[in-house]
């Protein structure tokens, strides 16, 4: 996760959504989607599942990470 957007319309959500672990550089990953039109879904992160509707996940920055960016990531150093 990179960011939540906390602008006027969003600065209720983002603080609730920062309370549940929502934070800059948590690991987050949609686990499954409702049909239809994929509202709600379920959202892990933290090592918790939560329902989010779409309008709530919107104010969620992430980028995207893959497992073949695992394998080009350097080893951390001891």
């Amino acid at each position: 996760m990179v960011a939540l957007d906390d602008t006027a319309e969003g600065v209720v959500i983002a603080q609730r959504l920062r309370d549940l672990g929502f934070v800059p550089g948590a690991t987050c990953e949609v686990v499954a989607r409702m049909s239809p039109g994929g509202d709600p879904m379920a959202v892990r992160v933290a090592g918790s599942t939560f329902a989010l509707r779409r309008r709530e996940a919107g104010v969620i920055a992430v980028q995207r990470h893959t497992l073949a960016d695992d394998a080009r990531a350097p080893l951390p150093q001891p």
